[in-house]
């Protein structure tokens, strides 16, 4: 299916951006096909540009299982922000693992897994938490935690 969003021709909805400045409401807007759902953001830089990058925990029962939920995340640019991948199942609490370059890998839970590494790169995070390495106990001491249940 085919979607034409501001002049921009989407072969893939979920993967449509615009090439003008694109705030955070906006893009998470194309990226949920026009339905805004419950969610809560994190802003932190994650492949150290210097341009915060937005982490969006799903929290609206439509994106969520009994397994975990949806996590969008977007790369934030000059122009605003694109999105980068989306991974399902993931549940909280959410950390990031401080590295020198690069992009950052993201610590969550998986059920029935544990605390599981999500390696980042320029192609973004794992779309199956539950199918990547268990994080090691340095990188868990050592990340930084950004979302948890409250």
């Amino acid at each position: 299916m085919k979607h034409i969003i501001s002049g921009l021709l989407c072969i893939f909805p979920l993967a449509c951006t615009s090439s003008e400045n694109t705030t955070l409401d906006e893009v998470l807007l194309l990226q949920l096909e026009g339905n805004m759902a419950d969610h809560r953001t994190v802003l932190h830089d994650l492949n150290a540009d210097g341009i915060e990058d937005a982490i969006v925990y799903m929290t609206d029962p439509y994106y969520c299982g009994s397994a975990g939920c949806t996590m969008l995340v977007f790369q934030g640019t000059e122009e605003g922000y694109t999105h980068l991948s989306s991974s399902t199942i993931v549940q909280l609490p959410l950390s990031v693992v401080e590295t020198e370059e690069g992009w950052k890998d993201l610590i969550v839970y998986a059920k029935g897994t544990g605390l599981v590494r999500l390696k980042g790169s320029e192609q973004g995070y794992p779309l199956n938490p539950s199918m990547q390495p268990l994080a090691e106990e340095a990188a868990i001491i050592n990340s930084l935690e950004l979302l948890n249940y409250e």
